[in-house]
């Protein structure tokens, strides 16, 4: 199973915001996603989760989120554009916006 297609859109949303929360505290990306994806190892989701672990130990936060069927390739190459400026606040608004469109 390549991607973890069990969130609905709402989940998606709430998981987006969630990282978009922890981001706007100044936590890097890769490393809120990286706490997400061990603790579904812990809730015995290694299946599901190991597409996820695996791009993001090897191509980083956006690659993550593709793997998650959060985001596409083509809205992860303008995330990975905000992620390499290192300004959290973009990020964390990019994130909540494509939470917003995703509730709609």
């Amino acid at each position: 199973m390549a991607r973890n297609n069990e969130l609905d859109g709402s989940a998606k949303a709430g998981l987006l915001r969630a990282l978009a929360f922890e981001i706007h505290r100044k936590r890097p990306g890769d490393e809120v996603l990286r706490e997400y994806v061990d603790e579904q190892y812990a809730l015995g989701r290694r299946r599901e989760i190991r597409a996820t672990d695996q791009a993001l130990s090897e191509r980083g936060f956006a690659a993550g989120l593709v793997a998650l069927d959060l985001i596409g390739d083509e809205t992860a190459l303008v995330l990975e554009v905000l992620v390499n400026t290192k300004d959290h606040r973009s990020v964390a608004a990019a994130l909540n916006g494509l939470a917003d469109v995703m509730e709609r």
